[in-house]
């Protein structure tokens, strides 16, 4: 599942204006702030992961439109949501 970790840390990482790699690392974090097992990442669990700690973490950073980078990371993933089945064993 590292590799959904990297494809939406690139998508936080171009609606924050950062570098990737930095957003990949908070995006796990979030995750591991929810306790989910980064390799059995659900739909679900992306969801609920970017509407909490990746909301409260980017507070945190003094991140401009929170709400709406949480938004379109919502979409994102509704969007890219045929990942979650390709990456089912």
């Amino acid at each position: 599942m590292t590799n959904i970790i990297h494809f939406f840390g690139e998508k936080l990482a171009d609606k924050i204006e950062r570098a990737a790699l930095p957003c990949q690392g908070l995006l796990r974090l979030a995750i591991q702030d929810k306790q989910f097992d980064p390799n059995k990442l659900t739909f679900e669990n992306m969801q609920h992961v970017f509407n909490t700690s990746l909301k409260e973490r980017l507070k945190r950073f003094r991140i401009q439109n929170i709400d709406t980078v949480v938004s379109k990371m919502n979409v994102e993933l509704i969007d890219n949501q045929s990942i979650f089945t390709i990456q089912v064993n």
